[in-house]
């Protein structure tokens, strides 16, 4: 054609047809082979996470099912109704039983001499544990291989047997019924900081109790029922089950039943959450980044096309399906990847963790191909289409003049439009609105941050710089580029800023989560606790202690008393919601200076209150949001029949979980020294130590001993594993 004619319909067809598939014929362009490697990795790493976090929820939550030696438990002080477990039957549930109780052993030794001692009895049928493991050496230290006692024996721990001074193989008495010691139990999954614990454990057969003529109507016996399937079965169970439940009867996972365990996957899970966003937003800025490489490349492509008489709406559309196709492209590319990386890390993880079982199949992680796809197609709608728009207005005279007019304007209006993208994406994998605001808000922080510097730096720094540089110098040409660039420069650097942001609140929040782990359950962590110990007995228990060399806690006063009122409201009427501190007694202590592992949230302790005001209490913060109190409220107490009126002039947040004495009430001395008090006090003994233990049984009968050694054990294993697991992942 000669210049200024115009081309017939059917020859722009014909070119248009040329230029049809506009993205492949330009694959061998850098932009569109780095836009495509971009949805590729961002694939790859959701798939991969969310891959891996889904397979550490599944086995978390199964190690942990190890706690309560099934995936549920129900706790009765009565048995239940047959038609209860034929349902659970019905919907292909496994079960299994156990009684507990106290009363007294006894034994002959080889004296003739009969010894007596208080133990925790715990009969179980052969289904016994269904998930975990029990561990029982027999008199030669081998393992038992057997799930329960064989017929007229039992197992008992270690510490009972010295204290009874007999052998596997003696007899002991448990009410009207002879037992032979078969074997010596070593630990049991679902021991825990329980009451029961107080006492020496011993094990026999569910089906040999009613010899024992031990229970009787009125006896403090609890019925322990455990469940274990697959969470729709248990699901369909609870459902059917708790509108029968009695206030007496509990139903429970791990979440309810352990909570020191329940803190700990509540953490894991958080930095598996927070771990997942961030790949999220890591995706989203490799995209940005190419998604802007690619659609400055195009510009000239356009141009062309429409000064060959390409609409454009048309090229606006076409640019939009290819991409999309692109996209699903990509996102077939980095799901294989994804899960092959997936497989291969699962088949490592078989071999260093206990709780992914050895030689199982890897499961296909559904949400994280969905989440996969949704980030392939939401990131380049949110990244590319609103660029597109920029692209479709591009001039055709950018043929013969290529200037970039309009596109430093509408880059940050652009980068904006990605957001409501980012954060819908965001919320479908994390629903957690509190965490997306954190992370966004500190995202536009960043960017202001950057923008403010990157304006000062250039007017400041680098124009003066570039001046004073030789002319044709190649660093004076990239600081002029820079400066021709600022908006493009800008986004950039706040990119590379994000990025970098992202790492490191992840590796900071790794390094916190571990270092709090190793902080609160040290290797010296108290694994014994020594309760209801006499105010004339004070002195000889610490020198008991300090002669063995045995570091404690401090023996703190414990008062039984009653919450009764509320502002001079009766309780019941107060709080309406079921609170369980409201249905016991609590233990009640005094203290002049704050416990080292409690941090004032509100008030003023003692010291800092006025004199002769009247008497104060300190208030654990979470039954304090329970009860839906603080500093001020009034409470009254009912103590031995003596009404106890005090006002909150604390909260204070406790750390359970440092196997440390913690109280939910703390008063002044003088408020609560008037009432009778016993101590209590945690330490730590290493295994050889064992035997002091009977020794201090020995010699204060009166002194209840709980051990929670088997408890920390088990938890510090569970931490152990996510350590390793959160070191992969990061």
């Amino acid at each position: 054609t000669t210049p200024g004619s115009m081309l017939r319909p059917s020859k722009v067809n014909v070119l248009w047809s040329q230029h049809r598939s506009l993205i492949w014929r330009q694959r061998q362009l850098f932009s569109v082979r780095l836009l495509f490697l971009s949805l590729v990795l961002a694939v790859t790493s959701v798939v991969t996470i969310l891959s891996v976090t889904d397979l550490l929820k599944a086995s978390l939550q199964g190690a942990s099912s190890n706690f309560l030696a099934g995936d549920r438990q129900l706790r009765s002080p009565r048995e239940v109704e047959g038609a209860w477990l034929e349902k659970a039957h019905e919907l292909g549930l496994r079960t299994a039983v156990s009684v507990q109780f106290s009363t007294m052993i006894q034994a002959v030794s080889g004296e003739g001499e009969p010894s007596f001692h208080l133990v925790s009895v715990k009969a179980v049928d052969g289904e016994y544990p269904l998930k975990g493991e029990l561990e029982v050496l027999d008199h030669d230290q081998r393992p038992v291989g057997v799930k329960m006692p064989t017929t007229e024996s039992a197992w008992l721990q270690k510490r009972l047997i010295s204290l009874l001074n007999v052998e596997p193989g003696d007899y002991v008495g448990i009410g009207e019924h002879q037992l032979k010691v078969e074997g010596i139990l070593i630990s049991e999954p679902d021991a825990g900081f329980q009451l029961a614990g107080l006492a020496p454990r011993v094990m026999m057969r569910l089906d040999e109790l009613a010899e024992t003529k031990v229970i009787q109507p009125g006896s403090r016996v609890r019925w322990q029922y455990y469940f274990a399937g697959t969470e729709e079965q248990l699901g369909l169970y609870e459902e059917w089950l708790k509108p029968q439940l009695l206030n007496s009867q509990k139903w429970q996972g791990i979440r309810e039943g352990r909570p020191a365990i329940s803190e700990a996957l509540d953490k894991a899970d958080n930095y598996l959450l927070l771990g997942g966003s961030l790949a999220v937003l890591l995706a989203a800025l490799a995209i940005a980044i190419a998604t802007r490489q690619f659609v400055s490349e195009q510009s000239q492509m356009v141009a062309i096309v429409k000064a060959m008489g390409g609409r454009a709406d048309r090229i606006f559309w076409q640019y939009c399906s290819e991409l999309i196709a692109l996209a699903l492209l990509a996102y077939l590319f980095g799901a294989v990847l994804g899960l092959a990386i997936s497989n291969g890390w699962f088949a490592v993880m078989q071999g260093q963790s206990e709780y992914i079982q050895e030689g199982g199949a890897f499961d296909i992680s559904i949400s994280a191909l969905v989440m996969g796809l949704a980030t392939a197609l939401l990131m380049m709608v949110s990244f590319a289409v609103p660029q597109l728009k920029h692209l479709r207005d591009t001039p055709s005279m950018r043929v013969l003049r290529n200037e970039d007019e309009g596109g430093q304007r509408n880059l940050l209006f652009n980068t904006l439009l990605a957001f409501p993208g980012v954060g819908a994406l965001l919320y479908l994998y994390a629903q957690d609105w509190t965490l997306i605001l954190a992370l966004v808000g500190v995202m536009v922080m960043i960017l202001a941050a950057m923008g403010l510097l990157s304006s000062v730096g250039l007017r400041y720094f680098v124009v003066p710089w570039s001046q004073r540089m030789q002319l044709g110098s190649p660093l004076r040409m990239a600081l002029q580029n820079i400066m021709r660039h600022r908006l493009q420069t800008l986004m950039l650097l706040s990119i590379f800023a994000v990025a970098i942001y992202l790492f490191t609140t992840l590796f900071l929040v790794r390094t916190s989560l571990l270092d709090q782990w190793q902080s609160q359950l040290p290797e010296d962590a108290p694994n014994h606790f020594l309760i209801n110990v006499a105010p004339y007995d004070l002195d000889r228990v610490q020198s008991a202690l300090g002669e063995s060399g045995i570091s404690y806690s401090g023996l703190y006063p414990m008062v039984r008393g009653r919450l009764s009122h509320i502002n001079d409201q009766d309780v019941r009427v107060a709080v309406t919601k079921d609170v369980g501190a409201l249905n016991r007694e609590l233990n009640l202590t005094w203290a002049e200076a704050l416990p080292e592992d409690n941090v004032l949230e509100s008030g003023a302790w003692w010291p800092s209150l006025p004199a002769a005001t009247g008497a104060y209490v300190s208030i654990e913060s979470e039954l304090a949001a329970r009860l839906e109190v603080g500093v001020g409220d009034r409470l009254r107490f009912s103590i031995g029949g003596r009404n106890l009126n005090v006002e909150i002039s604390s909260v204070r947040k406790v750390q359970w979980d440092s196997m440390r004495p913690n109280f939910y009430m703390i008063f002044p001395t003088e408020v609560l020294s008037g009432f009778p008090a016993t101590y209590i006090t945690s330490f730590y003994i290493a295994p050889e130590q064992k035997e002091f233990l009977n020794t201090l049984a020995e010699n204060f009968p009166t002194i209840s001993i709980l051990e929670l050694d088997q408890l920390i054990t088990k938890i510090r294993s569970i931490v152990d594993q996510v350590s390793k697991m959160i070191e992969l992942l990061l």
